[in-house]
């Protein structure tokens, strides 16, 4: 696989149009190559496609990165490569910066708590700046992002976060 093999990025993003809980503006090839470059991305290839990707992609700011797009090929499911992706990627990021997941998706809770991730509730969601958390939703008007009931609710907006010393 070429660093910049056109063709792989774009059957990466046809692969992650599949699913139903990534943002699709992130999931265009551009933007996944682009991630990748800038080594904030992790990948997993065979010889001529990747099979697992994740990222950490850039916020408004500076100190905190969403670890997002979390994806494992269903062929390479349950070979605990999601659990060393997410691990790599993790670590990626600079000192003194932090990283956070919005998510309802229950394996990726338990990785983040596996990494000693703090699950956010309605007392403490403000640990990480409501501008790189809430403000992008699109769920709700910007009247009501700051009394959002989906926060801290089973099968809603899950925060974890995590920031590095």
């Amino acid at each position: 696989m070429s660093k910049n093999g056109s063709v792989n990025w774009e059957r990466l993003s046809d692969k992650l149009h599949e699913e139903t809980d990534l943002l699709g503006a992130r999931i265009a090839p551009q933007n996944l190559l682009k991630s990748w470059e800038a080594g904030h991305a992790v990948v997993r290839h065979t010889e001529d496609e990747i099979v697992a990707y994740v990222s950490l992609w850039e916020t408004d700011h500076p100190l905190w990165f969403e670890l997002g797009t979390l994806w494992v090929d269903r062929r390479y499911r349950e070979r605990k490569i999601s659990s060393d992706i997410f691990y790599e990627c993790f670590n990626t990021r600079t000192n003194g910066s932090g990283i956070f997941i919005v998510t309802h998706h229950p394996k990726v809770i338990h990785l983040a708590n596996k990494f000693g991730f703090n699950e956010a509730t309605k007392e403490n969601w403000s640990s990480v700046p409501w501008s790189v958390t809430c403000a992008p939703c699109d769920r709700l008007s910007e009247k009501e992002k700051e009394n959002c009931p989906f926060r801290a609710t089973n099968e809603e907006c899950t925060l974890l976060f995590k920031q590095k010393r």
